[in-house]
């Protein structure tokens, strides 16, 4: 059965409850904190409608409860709507290849798996209000990596919690007693304790079936979360990297994807959230590994199945604080896609949130290093040609640097002015000032309907911004 719940956005979330009535008893589908205008009469004026299924639940059987007026709940419809309100800003200022919901909320990439010619982005989600709340994962599909389709939503709260991030793979050596073409997802359930657990999906990933029970239950953190997992071909078995508390990861391994074993505990200065462990190729052919965090700090180690060992020296992907949360591709072969969450502000839109432009990762040599190049994949120009049309807002732009390495560029894009300094590496955005890198030789741009990307050197630095 689905529901479709009027949202009136930005106002203050009240408990609403599902129940499924059975005899003499009533069990509770769903708990969730939905914004209530608690005013409302006659008529509830919605901004826009969420869809909410209830499985095994009828009209006959369900019941609803809350802190609401009778108006919100005579509002509740069983059909949908006939027309979707995805009203707040014109047209124009929604982008058009960074992936963005319909309506709702959303961070964290979650999921982020390649299967038959599609790419799969699964995301942290609040189809019921424009700020964070009620953790869904949400589902978005694309063939090239810049148009998507957002489809329905895979997984809602439950009994033992909300839905957290996590990742997926494809069951490549058929375990679990499911077949290989099914895919695999390990995400965190966040109750009052957090534990990790599992689904998969027999139809393509556009419905996820919670398997029962832990995939794996730490006691000595109580809100451990965010796993990444992916297959270690040199020491053959599954690598689970999990965020435990404070700086402090863990590394897990499975040959059966049922039993994990923890094989090393990792502190890593500033460290926080949303791990990634991957094995970077430069352009000579040589890889190295590198251990990602939610803040884009990168710490180069050796990896050999069991530990990671690494210098300890922080490295970062990005100059201000608008990208977050970014997650590797599982099932590309031959190389490593990536994709940040960009936590931009509402701006009286229906929606809040965009992802991040896909980008390549790729490692370079330099005098001063070794550093991790995350080049978006709009910058190859036959690639641009072939997938942007003129019905996209985009707006591409590329400079070099001058013989004259004291001049600085200026860039005028609608009301910001934009100053980037070739000698000392001074990023001006309006009145916003940043420090990059003083080696810097290209300066690339990408204008999206209100967003504005800006990477440096291809990417060793880069940075997301909300224009008006």
């Amino acid at each position: 059965m689905n529901l479709y719940i009027p949202i009136k956005k930005g106002l203050p979330a009240k408990s609403i409850s599902f129940y499924c009535k059975k005899a003499d008893a009533k069990e509770k589908v769903m708990e969730l904190l939905i914004p209530v205008d608690m005013y409302a009469e006659d008529e509830y004026h919605a901004d826009y409608y969420a869809p909410l299924p209830l499985e095994n639940v009828t009209p006959d059987t369900l019941d609803i409860e809350g802190e609401a007026p009778e108006a919100f709940f005579k509002a509740i419809k069983n059909e949908k709507p006939q027309s979707d309100i995805l009203g707040g800003k014109p047209v124009g200022s929604r982008p058009s290849i960074h992936f963005t919901a319909k309506t709702g909320w959303i961070n964290d990439p979650n999921g982020l798996v390649y299967q038959n010619g599609t790419y799969h982005l699964y995301f942290q989600y609040n189809p019921f209000d424009i700020i964070w709340n009620n953790m869904c994962w949400g589902h978005a599909v694309s063939r090239d990596l810049l148009h998507w389709q957002q489809l329905e939503t895979v997984l809602y709260p439950d009994e033992n919690g909300t839905i957290f991030s996590g990742s997926g793979i494809r069951n490549d050596r058929g375990l679990l007693g499911l077949p290989k073409n099914a895919l695999l997802f390990f995400y965190t359930s966040a109750g009052e304790i957090f534990i990790q657990r599992m689904a998969y999906s027999l139809d393509g990933g556009r419905t996820l079936t919670k398997i029962p029970g832990s995939c794996l239950e730490n006691k000595d953190c109580k809100e451990d979360r965010d796993p990444k997992v992916f297959w270690h071909e040199p020491s053959g078995a599954y690598i689970m990297v999990l965020w435990l508390e404070k700086t402090d990861f863990g590394i897990y391994r499975s040959t059966d994807l049922a039993k994990w074993e923890q094989t090393d505990r990792v502190t890593l200065q500033d460290a926080w959230e949303c791990p990634d462990l991957v094995e970077v190729r430069f352009d000579d052919g040589s890889t190295r590994w590198a251990f990602f965090c939610a803040d884009g700090f990168y710490f180069w180690g050796d990896f050999d199945g069991y530990h990671f060992e690494t210098d300890y020296k922080k490295h970062c992907l990005y100059f201000n604080k608008n990208l977050y949360a970014a997650q590797t591709y599982s099932g590309i072969d031959g190389q490593t896609i990536f994709v940040p969450w960009l936590r931009l502000k509402n701006t009286g839109a229906d929606y809040t949130g965009a992802m991040g432009i896909p980008r390549k990762m790729t490692g370079v040599h330099t005098a001063q290093g070794d550093v991790i190049c995350c080049k978006p994949i709009i910058a190859d120009a036959k690639r641009r040609e072939e997938l942007v049309s003129d019905k996209d807002s985009v707006t591409y732009m590329e400079y070099t640097r001058p013989e004259n390495a004291t001049e600085q560029i200026s860039i005028i894009i609608e009301e910001t002015e934009i100053i980037y300094n070739w000698n000392n590496g001074e990023l001006a955005v309006g009145q916003q000032i940043y420090l990059t890198t003083d080696s810097a030789d290209k300066l690339s741009l990408i204008k999206d309907g209100n967003i504005l990307e800006i990477f440096i050197n291809d990417g060793v630095l880069s940075g997301a911004f909300l224009t008006l």
